[in-house]
């Protein structure tokens, strides 16, 4: 990450009043070297001559130069509050100088200039998918948002959404249960917990995943932070699924944001007669993506051509269409959880005989020397039912398919 002065820099600018992202990310754009150290340092006159170059317009120049002469000291003194806040929390920050900032969100129209994130920066090299959806929801959207949020974590894919009470948490749960990351994007400071009501979801979202605001430490949530955070959650993923919806809704915001940063908008579809299922079925009308199941979804995400199976492939002893078939499958899985192990798994199934678990971790060290615990047998599995390469015929049972 960046020196501290650097940084430090940084967060002087986004905390001037009233200058925004948008200013902040011109106004760099147009200093030496593209930083906002260079800003931090400026002159009154060297400042009102950047300001009149990235605001294309001598008028609007002076004004902005003005804004950021007043609000200099202001600023400091937010920054130094903010890094000692950053520090008693373990908080990181990333602004779009650097590179590590997200590629997804460099490229929105309106993208935020900083990050604050408590918990594991996120991958850019993980395929993600937000879950979004009503806060007052059906036991139907809670199930449907489990459903797949179980399916796409088991896939590897990352779960990204608001933590707001509904669907957004219903979906964020079933994510960290699985045992995968997920991503939650706050209207308030990343410190913040909002609602309180979720916060075990949040503590384990610290632990295992990522809690990420554009608002620094402290920021208590606010109805207008809402909207604009919406935008964050559907900068950062491949595709938008939505659970439940009324026509007017908060969804629908980050609906339109996604259409915006030409995301792949999907929707469950619901009864006709249900009003919290009336934004779906009309996304679906105007051309969404309907999601019929979490398989359905994940083919889109990954096909099933050959540049997704070659590296399966090689840990296969015969080219059989079934093994073919497992490997493109397994390679959805993340390198790191041991996709070897999970062919192996395949092979001790078939589909005309039940085994229990305990039988099959047996069979597993006979065969191949490998030592499942009963916990990691038990996601293994689950992973492999999910992708459709298991069934479980009874508690603690299964076959191959």
């Amino acid at each position: 990450m960046l020196r501290m002065n650097e940084q430090y820099c940084q967060i002087w600018l986004s905390a001037i009043p009233g200058l925004g992202s948008r200013r902040c990310i011109r106004l760099t754009g147009n200093a030496p070297g593209g930083k906002a150290a260079g800003i931090y340092a400026m002159t009154e006159k060297e400042l009102t001559e950047t300001a009149i170059k990235a605001e294309n317009s001598e008028e609007q120049g002076i004004k902005t130069a003005e804004l950021i002469i007043r609000g200099r000291n202001t600023a400091r003194e937010r920054a130094d509050t903010t890094l000692a806040a950053m520090k008693k929390s373990g908080m990181g920050y990333v602004c779009i100088e650097d590179k590590e900032y997200p590629d997804r969100l460099r490229r929105i129209p309106d993208p935020p200039y900083g990050l604050y994130f408590l918990g594991r920066y996120p991958s850019e090299n993980e395929p993600s998918a937000a879950i979004i959806g009503a806060r007052s929801c059906t036991a139907y959207g809670l199930h449907e948002a489990r459903r797949f949020a179980q399916a796409f974590a088991a896939s590897g894919v990352t779960v990204i959404s608001g933590m707001a009470r509904g669907i957004d948490s219903a979906a964020q749960s079933a994510a960290v249960e699985t045992g995968a990351a997920s991503i939650a994007v706050l209207g308030s400071g990343a410190d913040v917990c909002y609602p309180k009501s979720e916060k075990d979801l949040y503590e384990r979202l610290i632990a295992h995943g990522t809690v990420i605001s554009e608002y620094p430490p402290g920021t208590a949530p606010d109805r207008t932070n809402f909207p604009l955070r919406n935008r964050i959650i559907s900068g950062l993923c491949d595709k938008l699924l939505v659970v439940e919806a009324r026509k007017k809704s908060g969804t629908m915001i980050t609906v339109a944001a996604a259409l915006e940063q030409s995301r792949d908008v999907w929707a469950v579809p619901g009864r006709c007669t249900d009003l919290s299922s009336e934004g779906c079925n009309q996304l679906i009308f105007d051309g969404a993506g309907i999601a019929l199941s979490p398989e359905y979804m994940i083919e889109a995400f990954f096909g099933t051509g050959q540049s997704r199976t070659a590296k399966g492939q090689e840990d296969i002893s015969s080219n059989t269409q079934k093994e073919i078939k497992q490997a493109a499958l397994i390679s959805r899985i993340p390198e790191s959880e041991g996709r070897d192990v999970y062919l192996r798994l395949c092979s001790l199934l078939n589909e005309w005989e039940e085994k229990s678990a305990d039988q099959i971790c047996q069979e597993m060290f006979e065969k191949y020397h490998t030592e499942l615990g009963a916990g990691e047998a038990a996601f293994r599995l689950m992973r492999l039912t999910v992708l459709g390469l298991c069934r479980e015929t009874a508690a603690g049972c299964y076959s191959g398919t």
